[in-house]
């Protein structure tokens, strides 16, 4: 009795390394076993089915076929799982127009829904979208709870632009499936693809009530974004990072909206951050760390942060414009000049950037009581006069006996403010002898 328990054994052995040889795409092996397994039990349903499925795979659909009628032979009857196989196999040998006719005379006769499907699926990947779109409707009439058979028939009425249909389709199938989030977000897409925000975020807030996650999360941050609320995107991607504290592309986001609204100490202490998460990201954050340290009157570390970025991007030109702005403030002129030159050697320097640069060469040998230079500057750049900007501005002093300059880093509008204060005899001697006026209004 142990002997034939032990041959009883070995076709299922064999079997299970013929599903193993397939998995491996091993098939002249996978084929071989079977064959080992079917020795033993000739009309096994189960060996057979493996051995049609390799030869389908093999591309060898016709021995199939003579496989698959061996069983219908002994059954005396074609069930859906055989009925699948002869399509497949079919296609295989290229009679495409009859296995479409079996299939829809098959579901006359029997309300299956994966045979529905395969039809479906068969007409879409023959691009007979109409016949897609009916069979996917018959469908989901059988099976309402079926929300992949939904969300396929979406994907088809978007590309045929039935948009009103694809809105009736997703609002019917969650009537059947209440809060599923798959139609939800089918919804919300929906509202986006028509600009209606108001409503795509109306949907997406109870996705994010339902599950609160950094997916639902972004998205919701996305459509802000798209409805112009940059407040409450931010306030979004703050979340994110609560729940996903490394997450860069959201640190990132929510860097661009605190510089842009002057939270300067809110930088340094997201920036600080996104580092201890990864050092190397400290290279890239060098032009924010440097301006929201001098914008916070933290000048020390602001002037380390900038040196550090000189040393990486020599030739930007934040880095040298700050550099040579920091050295006016320190009454420390020596290298003012070069840097200032490279901020006009840099690239993509605009008319605004290059007028900065101009005012602030013009203050330099003001400062520096270096008229000759002055003269030799102003001649090159045929200036007549100086006027008064949004952050420069030029005060004549009669108690001052030399030129000063005040630099301020306004962190409520962002700004860096420059007020030069020119004693009443540096006035005289620039309107008599060089002819130029200082616009003060």
């Amino acid at each position: 009795m142990y002997a034939n328990a032990q041959i009883k054994s070995d076709p299922d052995k064999s079997y299970k390394e013929s599903v193993r040889y397939t998995e491996l795409e091993q098939l002249p092996e996978a084929l071989n076993s079977i064959d080992l397994a079917l020795k033993t039990d000739t009309l096994n349903r189960k060996y057979l089915l493996q051995k049609i499925r390799i030869l389908h795979l093999n591309d060898q659909c016709d021995e199939g076929i003579v496989v698959l009628n061996k069983i219908i032979a002994k059954e005396k009857k074609v069930d859906e799982e055989t009925f699948i196989f002869f399509i497949q196999l079919l296609d295989c040998i290229g009679e495409t127009d009859k296995a479409t006719e079996l299939s829809i005379e098959y579901i006359k006769k029997h309300k299956s829904p994966e045979i529905i499907l395969m039809l479906a699926q068969r007409f879409y990947n023959f691009k007979q979208y109409d016949e897609a779109v009916f069979y996917y409707k018959e469908l989901i009439k059988l099976s309402p709870q079926d929300v992949d058979a939904i969300l396929d028939l979406s994907v088809i009425l978007h590309s045929l632009d039935k948009m009103d249909e694809l809105k009736s389709l997703t609002l019917e199938g969650l009537k059947n499936n209440k809060n599923n989030i798959l139609l939800m977000n089918n919804l919300t897409k929906y509202f986006l693809l028509q600009k209606d925000y108001q409503s795509a975020l109306e949907i997406q807030d109870k996705i994010v009530e339902l599950n609160y996650n950094v997916e639902n999360l972004k998205t919701r941050a996305t459509l802000y974004e798209m409805d112009k609320k940059p407040l409450k995107a931010y306030e979004d991607y703050k979340k994110i990072v609560v729940l996903d504290k490394c997450n860069v592309d959201c640190y990132s986001k929510i860097l661009e909206y605190e510089y842009k609204n002057q939270l300067f100490e809110q930088i340094l202490a997201n920036a600080k951050k996104i580092i201890e998460c990864n050092p190397a990201y400290e290279e890239s954050l060098l032009e924010l760390l440097y301006t929201a340290s001098f914008f916070c009157n933290d000048f020390k570390k602001g002037e380390l942060y900038l040196d550090k970025n000189l040393m990486v991007n020599p030739k930007t030109f934040n880095s040298n414009y700050f550099k040579a702005i920091l050295l006016l403030k320190n009454n420390q002129y020596g290298e003012v000049l070069n840097y200032l030159e490279n901020s006009i050697n840099s690239e993509n320097i605009d008319t605004q950037e290059l007028t900065n640069v101009n005012l602030l060469i013009v203050s330099y040998y003001l400062l520096k009581e270096d008229y000759d230079g002055f003269a030799k500057f102003w001649k090159a750049n045929s200036l007549n006069s100086l006027k008064n900007t949004i952050n420069f501005t030029y005060i004549e002093s009669l108690e001052s006996k030399n030129t000063q300059i005040l630099i301020e880093f306004n962190r409520a509008t962002g700004s860096i403010n420059t007020s030069l204060i020119i004693p009443v005899k540096v006035f005289k001697l620039l309107r008599e002898q060089y002819n130029l006026e200082i616009n003060q209004k």
